[in-house]
């Protein structure tokens, strides 16, 4: 009997941690920007429910980069299938507009050459 009382125990306690395990990081970053779709928005079906198609999935990017400042959408080459293979890049219209500074910067500091 004490067993099965601490099995229970133990499964509330392990459930409820999982269920506020997500939260944390929601709270600290509202209000979001309501122009922007979420997946399940977009899909219009939460995530992990079925299997997104990779159309789908590139037409969610296509839409973050027209709706945000904050994301670019490059095409890098094709797939064996000619499917477009894609980058997202999000970060703050600043750094999108010196991406390519911010690469060099980057290539500098990890140059073994340079740092000798």
């Amino acid at each position: 009997m004490q067993k099965k009382y601490v099995f229970f125990v133990m499964l509330f306690l392990v459930l409820n941690a999982a269920t506020f395990a997500q939260d944390y990081y929601w709270k600290e970053y509202q209000p979001f920007n309501q122009s922007i779709p979420s997946p399940e928005a977009f899909l219009g079906y939460p995530i992990g429910e079925y299997h997104t198609r990779y159309d789908l999935v590139t037409a969610y990017f296509q839409k973050l980069a027209e709706v945000s400042d904050r994301a670019e959408l490059h095409v890098y080459g094709k797939t064996y299938e000619g499917r477009k293979l894609l980058i997202l890049t999000i970060s703050s219209p600043e750094h999108l507009k010196n991406l390519e500074t911010l690469k060099q910067k980057h290539l500098d500091v990890v140059n073994p050459a340079k740092n000798v």
